[in-house]
C-alpha cells in the first residue's frame, strides 16, 4: 500500500499527464543524443527509461534496437511507447517488479522527487541499472501552477547532487550547465 506522499505524487502526475500541454515537451528527447554518445551502449543492451513521461525516449530507444522498459509513477504516462511499461514509484520500488538493466536513462526526473525521497530513489536506481545517464534541471517549473501543483521539489546545486549520487554509485561524472546538471554514474567495474 502506497504512503501518503507516494499517493499525492502519483495523483499529481496523473493530473499533469491528463493535460495535453504537459506532453508537448519532452526534455528527455533533447538529451537523448548526448546520452547515447556518453553511454556508448552496444546494440541490444537493456535500457530502462526511469520516469519515462510521454514515452518518446523509450520509443526511440526501442526503434534503435535496444531492449527497453519504461517506468513512471503515473499510470497514464508512457502513452507514446508500445512496449513494457511499469507503473511504479522510484523511491518505493519493489525489487520483484523491476529486473536489472544494463543502462538507465533518467532525464527531467530527479528534480521532481521530494528531497527526503532522493536517497531512496537513487538507491533503487543503482540496484536496477549498472550505468545511468541523469539530466537534472536546476530551476523552478511553473507548468503545474494552474493546477495548484509544485513540480520541481528538489532544485539543488551541482555539489549537492554530486554528494547524493556518490552515496549510491562508485563512479560519478557530473557537469553543471546553466539550466541543468548532466551526470553519468556507474557501479560497473571494467
Amino acid at each position: 500500500m502506497a504512503d501518503a506522499v507516494t499517493t499525492e505524487e502519483r495523483e499529481k502526475y496523473q493530473t499533469m499527464w491528463a493535460d495535453p500541454r504537459y506532453s508537448e515537451r519532452s526534455p528527455g528527447m533533447r538529451f537523448l543524443d548526448d546520452a547515447l554518445t556518453q553511454l556508448n551502449m552496444p546494440m541490444g543492451a537493456s535500457v530502462i527509461d526511469l520516469g519515462c513521461g510521454t514515452g518518446r525516449v523509450a520509443a526511440e530507444l526501442k526503434a534503435q534496437g535496444f531492449d527497453v522498459t519504461a517506468l513512471d509513477i503515473a499510470d497514464n504516462a508512457g502513452a507514446e511507447f508500445d512496449g513494457e511499461f511499469i507503473c511504479a514509484c522510484l523511491w518505493d520500488l519493489p525489487s520483484r517488479l523491476v529486473p536489472s538493466h544494463d543502462y538507465g536513462f533518467c532525464a527531467d526526473v530527479m528534480e521532481h522527487i521530494p528531497t527526503d525521497k532522493v536517497d531512496a530513489t537513487l538507491k533503487n536506481i543503482a540496484h536496477i541499472a549498472d550505468t545511468v545517464y541523469f539530466q537534472i534541471a536546476n530551476f523552478e517549473c511553473h507548468m503545474g501552477d494552474e493546477h495548484g501543483l509544485h513540480l520541481h521539489l528538489t532544485v539543488k546545486p551541482m555539489g549537492w547532487w554530486q554528494e547524493a549520487l556518490a552515496r549510491h554509485f562508485d563512479f560519478v561524472h557530473i557537469e553543471a550547465h546553466p539550466k541543468h546538471h548532466i551526470a553519468v554514474c556507474s557501479n560497473k567495474i571494467d
